[in-house]
């Protein structure tokens, strides 16, 4: 008797269950459907700023250090800036726990240095860096 029914018991809670199921999860297909656009227009965005960066990079490559730069910028511009800086006797500018803070104007000051002629050393490599291109 079970077995009988079983089918028709089915049948009435699929048809009474089956709409509410379906406005039940109708809502979160279209959240998960925004979902999925909203992260492809991310990607997209992503994507955008990463070539904007890259230009960017590029174009800043091209001018020259200033005093106005931290003594990390200026030592991270290029591979052999920490030479120059050796050179002028700071050879461990990496190290300083101020290097993010600290300007070429305020180091030079502090230590004594030519300003004019440190800058001019460093700005010498990228004018080298970029003949070689």
């Amino acid at each position: 008797m079970a077995d009988q029914t079983n089918p028709r018991l089915h049948q009435v809670l699929s048809r009474f269950l089956q709409p509410i199921v379906e406005n039940v999860f109708k809502p979160y297909e279209q959240i998960s459907t925004s979902l999925r656009d909203d992260i492809a227009s991310l990607e997209r965005l992503e994507l955008e700023l990463h070539e904007a960066n890259q230009a960017l990079q590029k174009k800043i490559a091209r001018l020259p250090i200033t005093g106005m730069h931290t003594i990390d910028q200026a030592w991270n511009f290029h591979p052999d800036a920490q030479l120059v800086f050796a050179s002028y006797g700071l050879p461990a500018c990496n190290y300083c726990s101020v290097r993010f803070d600290e300007t070429i104007d305020e180091a030079t000051m502090a230590y004594g240095i030519s300003k004019v002629n440190l800058l001019k050393d460093l700005n010498r490599l990228r004018d080298v860096s970029s003949k070689k291109c």
